[in-house]
């Protein structure tokens, strides 16, 4: 064993969700669950390998009562949680647009309502509260904490360290590190980021160079494409889904070398099915992503890393 991940930490979420065309308008139907059905295969793989994933259900598959049975024969082998599609999730009383598909965008009174309406249906399906949070699309507002502190959750998944979406009406987060913090003065909220950084001999100093690339006169000349096609600088997270693993393995490594010890995976269930997102067009890219997931897994355990929950690192932290 080399050890160089000795004693970090991995979890690996799921994002249970509806089928969509993504490259689409938002729409509250003409969506399909089918996916679901592949889960326990995946689940089960993974717990093959040592590790409890946590999935992040979603509105539509919990109200439906195909979807949600599959759901509950998977109760003993993972970590359950809740994801708020908000554009799916009543009540609908925001217009569908970009900028209101990022919950936290929405007014406080209706995050909050379709969040109760979210929780609700999660109690009504395994007969317990959930206590795990990711909003869709990385929605993290300005009041998420207090709402999802105040329905009882302890963990949310929602904050993207190192990434910006502002461009696309969404929240920044350029200035968040990979580094679980507690949201509230009590330590009851815990923020774990999902894993994002910087790659080549420049990442020392990516933040700097990011937000300069994102100026009017660097935009213009390209720099960061130059940057990047220069092997100087790079940006890369960890996902199976449009990410290379030597890329995700690099940057795992280096995150380690600088310190960090919480490394969050995660991918979106409709990919378990080829032609349902980008990622997963044909089934060869379907065999792709089960190669990807298996060996990043056996790379991160065999350096000395552990499989984790949330629950784990909360309970390490306090």
């Amino acid at each position: 064993m080399n050890a160089s991940l000795l004693d970090a930490q991995l979890i690996c979420c799921i994002d249970v969700e509806e089928e969509f065309d993504w490259s689409r308008p938002f729409q509250r139907d003409g969506y399909g669950l089918s996916s679901i059905h592949a889960l326990p295969a995946m689940v089960a793989h993974m717990k093959n390998l040592g590790v409890r994933p946590v999935l992040l259900v979603d509105y539509p598959v919990l109200n439906d009562d195909e979807a949600s049975a599959v759901l509950k024969t998977l109760v003993d082998d993972v970590e359950f949680g809740t994801q708020l599609h908000a554009w799916v999730t009543p009540p609908f009383d925001e217009k569908l647009s970009k900028r209101n598909s990022y919950a936290g965008n929405l007014p406080e009174a209706l995050e909050r309502a379709k969040l109760q309406v979210l929780t609700n249906a999660f109690e009504d399906v395994f007969g317990f509260r959930p206590r795990i949070f990711r909003s869709g699309r990385y929605g993290f507002g300005p009041n998420t904490a207090s709402i999802l502190k105040n329905l009882g959750y302890e963990i949310d998944l929602s904050r993207f360290a190192h990434r910006d979406f502002s461009d696309d009406g969404g929240p920044d987060f350029r200035n968040i590190s990979t580094e679980p913090v507690f949201l509230d003065p009590e330590n009851t909220l815990l923020s774990i980021p999902s894993t994002s950084g910087y790659l080549g001999p420049l990442r020392r100093w990516g933040g700097g160079i990011l937000n300069f690339c994102s100026t009017p006169i660097a935009k213009a000349l390209h720099i960061r494409g130059i940057l990047v096609r220069l092997g100087l600088f790079g940006w890369t997270w960890l996902s199976p889904e449009g990410v290379a693993l030597r890329s995700a393995k690099s940057l795992t490594s280096a995150l380690r070398r600088d310190g960090e010890q919480v490394f969050l995976m995660s991918f979106h269930s409709p990919s378990l099915v080829p032609g349902n997102t980008s990622y997963v067009k044909v089934e060869r890219d379907k065999q792709v992503l089960w190669s990807w997931v298996e060996d990043y897994i056996r790379f991160f355990l065999s350096e000395g890393g552990r499989a984790v929950t949330p629950w784990d690192v909360r309970d390490r932290l306090k």
